[in-house]
């Protein structure tokens, strides 16, 4: 949904560290979708602020327009494009109804 998204693309991150791999697949559609102008927001858990892969990607996407804040409370894993579409954290039963786990 992140891909096709027209004007706003909102997210939360609950574990707040990004793997390598994690980062090497989002970067193109991150930077795509900034590149398009669409506002990107992201809320992440404070453990980002531990870990240098993550903050070194997450400058990265800053300086191209990206908005980044880090929660200190637990917080969701949650998708929203457009305003339109929500994708709430997956459960083993519904795992393909909802967000990934990142």
């Amino acid at each position: 949904m992140t891909f096709f998204a027209r004007t706003e693309n909102l997210t939360t991150n609950p574990v707040g560290v990004l793997s390598p791999e994690s980062i090497e697949i989002s970067r193109p559609v991150d930077l795509r979708i900034l590149r398009r102008g669409v506002q990107m927001r992201t809320l992440m858990a404070s453990a980002c602020l531990q870990d240098e892969t993550t903050l070194a990607y997450l400058r990265e996407l800053m300086v191209r327009g990206a908005e980044i804040r880090v929660s200190a409370y637990p917080i969701e894993r949650v998708i929203i494009c457009d305003r339109a579409v929500a994708l709430p954290r997956s459960t083993p039963t519904t795992r393909l109804a909802g967000a990934p786990d990142a």
